[in-house]
């Protein structure tokens, strides 16, 4: 059922990248790094300077915003990103709660333990570039546009939300609530 897959993406994924991307931006516009009366165009041009100036400067960026900009920053980037950490955090909680055990853990040597662990994480980063196929395919019968639309349409509410003031949003909401 479509409906369904479009409030699980929306749940799972859609949520997050809107959340994230009015933080990530809003911060950026506060401080000053981007000018919020600026169009979408001129956003992303904003934010592919911002990828190039802070390849060199070592400290001019938050932890996420490195992050995010490694995977490719813009919408692309961000929900590979928060897929890489929701891999990652289920990925954790799977072998606390089902933990193997250190024999099994160690059974071929440390060395074979050190490149598991590496090949899991190249794998999971690889998992997150291809987003798009590890969402549908959570569940049956998912339909791959819904899990790409509904992501974008979060990403572009979440910058258009963080291209205006809290004050703006909050006289919008006086205007429309004290309506004649």
């Amino acid at each position: 059922m479509i409906l369904l897959d479009i409030l699980t993406a929306s749940l799972f994924l859609g949520l997050p990248v809107m959340l994230v991307s009015w933080w990530v931006l809003n911060k950026l516009y506060d401080d000053g790094k981007l000018e919020r009366s600026s169009d979408s165009k001129s956003v992303s041009k904003g934010l592919k300077s911002l990828k190039r100036s802070w390849k060199d400067e070592k400290d001019s960026a938050g932890f996420l915003e490195k992050r995010w900009m490694k995977f490719g920053g813009g919408f692309y980037g961000l929900t590979a990103l928060l897929t890489f950490i929701w891999i990652e955090i289920t990925g954790a909680f799977d072998f606390v709660f089902n933990f193997p055990g250190f024999e099994a853990l160690f059974r071929d040597g440390v060395i074979s333990f050190l490149v598991s662990v590496l090949i899991n994480q190249v794998q999971n980063f690889v998992t997150a570039f291809l987003w798009f196929f590890y969402w549908p395919d959570e569940g049956t019968d998912r339909h791959l546009l819904v899990w790409v639309l509904v992501p974008y349409g979060a990403y572009w509410l979440g910058m258009q939300l963080a291209s205006r003031e809290w004050d703006d949003w909050l006289d919008l909401y006086d205007d429309w609530r004290y309506r004649d």
